[in-house]
């Protein structure tokens, strides 16, 4: 009896022992003062009680408003979005705020590219880390890290040192870090340590950026857009299966939604409509909805790159915009059948002819040399006719091609400027638009 009171004794020890140099060490080696999680999760225990959760990756912390939502929707929501963020971070999130929180609903934002992350083949979990590394401790967080990669990571997941073990030794960086969390601002975990010049966190979850795109000015190598949704993740499948039984035995009314994303992307990529034919599969004979924000009629979110900070998110106006949106519509404010188009491929063939920017890929022969092989992404109208003319960086500028139906032309790949592509229908002759594209 007394070996055994002694062993339990020196495992509590040991386990405290471990703890506490965790800590320390963490704290000196572990540069955490940029992180918007931090700030997140703090403001999440710190809550009251959360009424509606927004869970997702950064297309949910840079889309959905907090103190737009409370206001409009008249309860308290949160924003608990995190870079990169996989269902089974989601599926994390969800439970341990529903360990706090009575969870009226939850709003899970899918965006596609989280749905091919195979578990086992993490070699980066900084995804995993930004969201583990603020929870608190509990038997759900150790099942996550351990089933998050494969057991070669455990000791960066449960010794958080150990992944910056190469400064160890370096006292200038150590004896910065330490100034940088012995400020107020870090230790009272106030926004502004965190503030940016174009970007900031602007509370409950939702980071704000004001960068805009003018004029469809995106040129993107083709294969970041390229997308095979017969490849989508079983781990994903698994997660989201996850998700739905347990708001299911919670009794947590569960919604999908995807937030609004340039035409750039969608019409660059081609078969947005597999994805959306893929999640209402998954929920056909559930009572779940899924409202992709994407399929919006333009009267109410309307087709303007302005609105985004880059090929993938909004920035504060389009945020601001859609969060107005979201909350007239779950208001009821405005019918379904108004909102949303059938499907991807209807809402593009119903825009004005417009040009949305250039996707290029780069290819070498044999003998080493480069091709850039440009193409042009529009609305697919087979009418419309461009003409594209490259001007230099340095040099005058010369014409590619005249008008013509063509949407592919080629551009050197160790050059920069830019590139103007006007284009008209073809039975429209002299009602010109232009786009010019910094390549």
């Amino acid at each position: 009896m007394k070996k055994n009171i002694k062993l339990l004794v020196s495992f509590v020890i040991f386990c405290v022992l471990f703890a506490g140099c965790n800590k320390f060490f963490q704290y000196i080696l572990i540069d955490d003062t940029a992180s918007y999680t931090r700030l997140t999760f703090h403001e999440m225990y710190e809550q009251e009680n959360i009424d509606v959760l927004f869970v997702g990756s950064s297309h949910c912390y840079r889309s959905f408003i907090p103190e737009i939502l409370d206001k409009e929707l008249g309860v308290n929501t949160f924003n608990c979005g995190t870079s990169s963020q996989h269902l089974d971070g989601s599926y994390m999130i969800i439970k341990e705020a529903a360990r706090y929180n009575d969870i009226k609903h939850i709003y899970l934002e899918v965006y596609f590219n989280a749905a091919f992350a195979v578990n086992k083949e993490r070699t980066d979990l900084t995804q995993t880390y930004i969201i583990s590394d603020y929870l608190r401790p509990s038997l759900d967080k150790v099942q996550y890290l351990l089933n998050a990669s494969t057991k070669e990571y455990y000791s960066n997941s449960f010794f958080r040192a150990r992944r910056n073990w190469s400064r160890f030794f370096d006292a200038d960086y150590i004896k910065d870090l330490v100034l940088k969390k012995g400020t107020a601002a870090y230790k009272n975990y106030e926004y502004t340590y965190v503030s940016q010049e174009t970007e900031w966190y602007a509370g409950k979850g939702y980071v704000a950026n004001n960068q805009t795109v003018e004029n469809w000015n995106y040129f993107l190598d083709k294969e970041l857009l390229a997308v095979d949704f017969d490849t989508v993740s079983k781990d994903w499948l698994h997660a989201l299966e996850d998700i739905i039984d347990f708001c299911d035995k919670k009794g947590i009314a569960l919604t999908l939604v995807a937030a609004p994303m340039p035409n750039y992307l969608l019409a660059a990529i081609g078969n947005y409509d597999e994805y959306i034919g893929l999640i209402q599969d998954m929920i056909a004979d559930t009572d779940i909805r899924y409202y992709d924000f994407n399929l919006c009629k333009e009267e109410y979110f309307p087709n303007t790159s302005s609105l985004f900070k880059d090929k993938d998110h909004l920035n504060c106006y389009g945020a601001e915009k859609f969060s107005q949106l979201f909350a007239d519509f779950i208001n009821g404010k405005i019918p379904e059948e108004d909102l949303f188009y059938d499907s991807y491929e209807e809402k593009i063939g119903q825009l004005l002819p417009t040009v949305f920017g250039i996707v290029y890929q780069d290819r070498s022969n044999d003998k080493g040399e480069t091709t850039r092989k440009c193409q042009i992404v529009s609305t697919g109208n087979d009418s419309l006719e461009y003409k594209v003319t490259l001007t230099p960086q340095e040099g005058e500028p010369y014409k590619l091609q005249g008008f013509s139906a063509n949407k592919s032309f080629a551009v050197s790949p160790e050059g920069h400027g830019v590139i103007t592509i006007t284009y008209r229908l073809g039975n429209l002759p002299d009602e010109m638009q232009e786009v010019q594209v910094v390549y």
